[in-house]
């Protein structure tokens, strides 16, 4: 007889399961019939959810687009991990975006639109009760509105998205100001990168967001790229804290205060 793992049965006949993963795009080091990364005791996920990882720019210094971008190093790859234990959901995919550096933000958006709408059966095809969260950095924020938007419009249930020092947040609307989305705007006050360089940075607020949070980095080495990729830098310790900082947001910070 087969055992049941949630979202797959298992064959002792066949010694594996008896389909593909529909996730298996998220995971293209490992067999498509292996399930949850292969490690199917550990990680059964009878919903099927799925965090979608967006990087920002992949230049200048920055890592490589897609899942490096996310796990290079120990603690990055602990990043991820915690956003797991955050959202309670094993499956992840990362999206490989290669953004131009003069790109807008609704040039961005538009772009993030139409990925979904060409790479929805990539995207795995979603059960009534699958819900969708993204998780953001820099230029990656509208390009994850907009797909969160094509996937809202078609039925998709997206529930979360957490930008991390958004590139031109003050042009971003955010799709909690319609939907029923938990937004989190996340940002460093000293990130340079989001905030002084002349003409492209449109420093402000993701309007719409349901939490506004705005830190010092604390950084020790006070390198540009270091203080805008720093909160991915943190680890686990991102996300641990993360949870409090929200429900310190009460009312929404005055843009004149920053």
């Amino acid at each position: 007889s087969s055992c049941d793992f949630g979202a797959r049965l298992y064959s002792p006949l066949l010694c594996g399961f008896d389909s593909p993963d529909n996730k298996a795009s998220g995971y293209t080091h490992i067999s498509p019939y292996a399930y949850c990364a292969a490690d199917p005791v550990n990680f059964i996920d009878p919903t099927g959810e799925v965090i979608i990882f967006v990087n920002g720019l992949d230049k200048f210094g920055a890592k490589p687009a897609g899942e490096e971008y996310w796990t290079q190093s120990y603690k990055r790859y602990n990043f991820v991990n915690g956003a797991k234990q955050f959202f309670n959901d094993n499956n992840v995919l990362f999206i490989p975006v290669k953004h131009s550096l003069s790109s807008s933000a609704l040039e961005r958006l538009q772009k993030g639109y139409d990925y979904a709408e060409n790479n929805i059966i990539w995207l795995g095809d979603l059960k009534q009760d699958e819900t969708i969260k993204f998780v953001t950095h820099s230029m990656g924020a509208a390009y994850a509105e907009g797909m969160a938007t094509f996937l809202l419009k078609n039925g998709c249930p997206v529930t979360n998205i957490v930008h991390i020092n958004a590139f031109q947040a003050n042009d971003i609307k955010s799709l909690s100001k319609y939907n029923n989305v938990e937004t989190t705007d996340y940002q460093y006050t000293d990130d340079w990168v989001i905030n002084h360089i002349p003409i492209f940075s449109s420093p402000g607020f993701i309007d719409g967001a349901n939490y506004i949070i705005r830190e010092p980095s604390g950084c020790q080495i006070e390198s540009f790229l270091n203080i805008h990729f720093d909160p991915i830098s943190k680890g686990f310790n991102f996300w641990n804290k993360l949870r409090s900082k929200q429900n310190n947001c009460l009312l929404k910070p005055c843009k004149n205060n920053y």
